[in-house]
């Protein structure tokens, strides 16, 4: 029995042996787990440095490298900061720290992200000049701004002359006439350029200024080609200056000058550059020389001012275009003055000739303000040493026109009239340049409006039964020892209407006095002017 007892416990003994010995084996390996399984992941690269706005790509690594990455999360502990796409394109989004996450079932890894501001862009250069001139011999000092001023660049600007033989610049911007011509000087600075049109001359004694007066008809919308016609005009005369009426908004003015000025470089080489106000019908002036300032005179109503610089002389430009209504030289013609009772109607009663009436009716325009402003601005400016010139259509007359040999010309219907605007600017001893060139009307009339438009898409005439043919476009300049009227042409076609009819003008020397439509086609309804000064330069 007791035999039997102890051979029962041997057996329990060892039983309990084997089942310590198999547990065992199990947590030493012997057993292994699947070696595909994902135990860590690694991001690249980190830790991560964005500029705001800037993003970049984080990619994940499995160990071991067979193991799935399948159900891959990112997410950013802040987004605000940065953010975390689902494809890990991580955006900076504000200056700043956060971490971005990217987890796998248990697994996570994760990588500190730096968010710092972007560098400033140079979005461009600004040039203290786009169009500038120097003697030969001679300096001129160019600057160039970067904009924005902070912006983020390496290393200095870099100063280039298209052709050295005409005119050299340092890398100062200090620009050195060599020879009589034009050349292009540029400022770069990495893929950022910016560059001036430089005009290279030799002093001389006596310069010619010629200037351009034309009204444009409602920005000319009311003639085929017009525009192209109006380039083909300046191209052919290059202008030291052109001063234009009518335009139907700053934006009209802006879009046509723009489009002209950009197509006159094409053509000719010359660069012009334009300034335009609104008022009393959106004036604009273009130029070949360089603009030192653009400014209002008395809130701008009637005409603007424009400084350019002529070869070293300032000179003082003023663009216009005056009121329509109480055209009262339309009453002796037989027709209303456009304003109330009469409108543009013929008038009932036939002519009016009353000449006190007639300046009463013109008085209500507000014309005759313009000759007084004028002239007080220019006496103002030619004190600061500026030669002055003005043009535009003054929907007036001139004394000088209807003069007692002119009375029974033109529908005149006897009248000698003193109109105002003439008479106050000649009281002033200001002139109209085209009358001291011609001053005889009965043999150089030189009527600018209506003009007989071939190409126009309506009538030019207003009054169909009356000879309203007028010149009420002029030139004025303040007289000066410097400066005086050489020569005096009106442009356009050579004949007008009159009653309704087309009526050749009168010339004495038509090749002489007319600049005839360059390729047959006029941009408006009016002649303009062409008068060229002669200008005196102190040796």
């Amino acid at each position: 029995m007791k035999s039997n007892i102890l051979r029962y416990a041997m057996l329990v003994c060892l039983s309990a042996s084997a089942v310590t010995v198999s547990c065992s084996e199990s947590k030493s390996g012997d057993t292994p787990e699947d070696p595909g399984k994902l135990t860590a992941i690694t991001l690249t690269p980190s830790p991560l440095s964005l500029t705001v706005g800037q993003s970049a790509q984080l990619t994940a690594a499995a160990t071991p490298a067979t193991a799935s990455l399948e159900g891959l999360r990112w997410s950013s502990e802040d987004s605000k900061i940065a953010r975390a796409g689902d494809d890990g394109t991580i955006e900076g989004v504000a200056v700043g720290k956060t971490t971005v996450r990217a987890k796998c079932g248990d697994v996570t890894a994760s990588c500190e992200v730096t968010v710092t501001a972007a560098p400033i862009v140079l979005e461009k250069i600004e040039l203290s000049v786009s169009i500038a001139s120097v003697a030969t011999g001679k300096t001129l000092d160019v600057t160039a701004k970067l904009v924005p001023e902070n912006a983020a660049v390496e290393g200095p600007v870099v100063w280039k002359s298209d052709d050295t033989s005409k005119a050299t610049v340092d890398q100062n911007g200090r620009i050195t006439g060599v020879a009589e011509g034009r050349t292009v000087i540029s400022a770069t600075l990495g893929s950022v350029s910016a560059s001036c049109d430089i005009e290279v001359y030799s002093p001389a004694a006596v310069r010619e200024f010629t200037f351009l007066q034309l009204n444009l008809w409602e920005g000319i919308a009311n003639v085929n080609n017009g525009q192209e016609a109006l380039i083909k005009q300046l191209a052919e005369l290059k202008p030291d200056a052109a001063s234009f009426c009518e335009f139907t908004s700053e934006d009209n003015a802006r879009t046509i000058l723009t489009a002209v000025a950009a197509e006159l470089y094409k053509r000719t080489g010359i660069r012009y550059t334009y300034t335009c106000k609104g008022g009393s019908g959106t004036r604009g002036l273009l130029t070949r020389h360089p603009v030192l300032s653009t400014d209002a005179v008395n809130g701008n109503l009637w005409f603007y001012r424009t400084v350019v610089d002529f070869y070293g002389q300032q000179m003082a430009i003023y663009a216009s275009h005056a009121y329509h209504m109480y055209y009262a030289c339309y009453l002796p013609r037989g027709y209303g003055d456009g304003s109330s009772p009469y409108g543009w109607d013929k008038l009932a009663n036939g002519p009016i000739t009353d000449i006190d009436f007639i300046l009463d009716r013109e008085e209500k325009s507000g014309r005759t303000q313009i000759a007084k402003d004028l002239t007080a601005d220019t006496r103002a400016q030619q004190a600061q040493g500026r030669l002055c010139i003005f043009g535009g259509d003054l929907n007036q007359p001139s004394h000088l026109d209807w003069t007692e040999a002119m009375k029974d010309k033109y529908e005149h219907n006897g009248c000698v009239v003193a109109w105002p605007i003439s008479t106050t600017c000649y009281a002033d001893g200001m002139k109209d340049a085209y009358r001291e060139v011609y001053p005889d009307p009965v043999t150089h009339p030189a009527v600018t409006w209506p003009v007989n438009n071939k190409d126009a898409r309506k009538e030019t005439q207003w009054a169909a039964e009356a000879d309203e043919r007028d010149r009420i476009d002029f030139v004025y300049y303040r007289p000066d020892a410097k400066f005086a009227p050489k020569k005096a042409q009106i442009m356009g076609p050579s004949s007008m209407i009159s009653k309704s009819a087309v009526v050749e003008d009168q010339f004495v020397d038509k090749a002489e006095e007319l600049i005839e439509p360059v390729g047959g086609v006029w941009p408006s309804d009016h002649r303009g002017l062409f008068i060229t000064f002669e200008v005196q330069f102190p040796q």
